[in-house]
């Protein structure tokens, strides 16, 4: 008897001593784009009490270590480095004070891979890129995204390292892998597929004029991992592309007719500059007004006509003359009277014979009598019509 009850307590000592150390509970998982975090609860935190965290793999762990300590709060381990998508891992908590252990938590594990077709319970996906979505003309969109592998590569790897990282890096980059994927239009039923290998994914679609947004998502597949887009990526309505001309053509006219105004002011600026008149020249027009058209007196035109004709007839204008002009020749005769006075002489021939020199004599030689009451020059009596029923009296030389 006992033997048999040393056995049995044997037996049984491993299972009571655990059970005196109250496992972890509310396990979770949350994995995305390779950031792998493990959370849980405790309900009795004590001085020393540690948690280990134990990992398996229906593959190689690529040289990343098979356990995981963490010494009191926070409750969370980070096993990023689990993010190969050829492999399924299995996780447990236990929580040990001392000596003691729980029981794993949870029993079953926690089972989760990156391989979109994987049997276990959780499924990590990988997001997109930023995408950058441009409205174009034609009712058209254009988006375009980095590849996904140049973002996610080095977490596949695991804790592995590369003997040369470089030129790894140069192969990867050189070579990416074939990525292919679907967009999904906002409105639209029929999904789009593309299929990338270059740095820059890229490519345009048809749209619905009628909408104001233009909204897409897009899900693909890399390398056995799905990728998916974390939200909706919009773009504004496609401007009609007649629209973009009209406004050219407004702008271009605007600037012509700038153009043309300023050309019009500087050619007027240089061919009449505008300047003020001094104010003497302002005094000097107050004091002697210019002379206008009506104080001009008409000039009038010689004629030829012979001594008969000039006596029996006169003269008779061949221009017609103003009444202007028929008062101030009026009084002409009587100026050509008051110069004919005998006594005083004609003072206009007595001044031309003083230049031609008429009156000089030599003092041997004495004057007749016919050059001492004429003028060097023989002149004629004649009379002359000005105007109808207005006669005067001159002299032809």
């Amino acid at each position: 008897m006992t033997l048999t009850k040393f056995l049995l307590c044997l037996l049984l000592f491993p299972f009571v001593s655990s059970a005196q150390v109250a496992p972890p509970t509310n396990v979770t998982l949350i994995c995305r784009s390779q950031k792998n975090i493990l959370y849980w609860d405790h309900d009795s935190i004590v001085p020393g009490l540690r948690f280990l965290v134990t990992i398996r793999s229906d593959s190689s762990l690529k040289g990343c270590s098979d356990e995981i300590w963490v010494d009191g709060p926070p409750l969370q381990a980070n096993v990023s480095f689990l993010s190969d998508p050829d492999s399924t891992y299995f996780l447990t908590v236990k929580a040990v004070l001392g000596k003691n252990e729980s029981v794993p938590s949870p029993e079953d594990g926690l089972i989760f891979s990156y391989f979109h077709s994987s049997l276990a319970s959780q499924k990590c996906l990988l997001d997109l890129p930023p995408v950058n979505v441009t409205a174009q003309p034609h009712h058209q969109i254009q988006f375009q995204f980095k590849h996904p592998w140049l973002v996610y590569k080095e977490g596949v790897s695991g804790c592995k390292e590369h003997k040369n990282k470089k030129s790894h890096q140069r192969v990867s980059e050189s070579k990416l892998p074939y990525f292919e994927y679907k967009v999904k239009m906002a409105g639209q039923e029929q999904d789009h597929t593309f299929v990338c290998e270059d740095a820059v994914c890229e490519e345009r679609l048809q749209v619905d004029a009628a909408q104001d947004q233009h909204c897409l998502k897009i899900q693909g597949m890399l390398k056995k991992m799905s990728v998916e887009s974390s939200q909706e990526y919009c773009a504004l309505k496609t401007a009609p592309p007649h629209s973009h001309i009209t406004l050219y053509i407004w702008i271009s006219i605007v600037i012509l007719v700038a153009a043309a105004l300023v050309a019009f002011m500087v050619y007027r600026r240089r061919t009449l500059p505008s300047f003020d008149i001094p104010p003497s020249l302002k005094d000097f027009g107050k004091k002697y007004p210019l002379i206008t058209s009506g104080d001009l007196v008409s000039p009038m035109q010689p004629v030829s006509v012979s001594p008969t004709e000039e006596v029996e007839q006169g003269f008779t204008p061949s221009v017609p003359v103003s009444e202007e002009d028929d008062v101030r020749m009026k009084c002409r005769p009587h100026e050509s009277r008051l110069s004919e006075d005998p006594e005083k002489g004609n003072a206009a021939d007595d001044d031309a014979a003083y230049m031609e020199g008429g009156n000089l004599a030599s003092d041997d030689e004495e004057p007749e009598p016919d050059q001492e009451s004429r003028s060097p020059y023989e002149t004629r009596s004649l009379v002359v019509e000005l105007a109808p029923e207005d006669h005067a009296e001159g002299y032809r030389g």
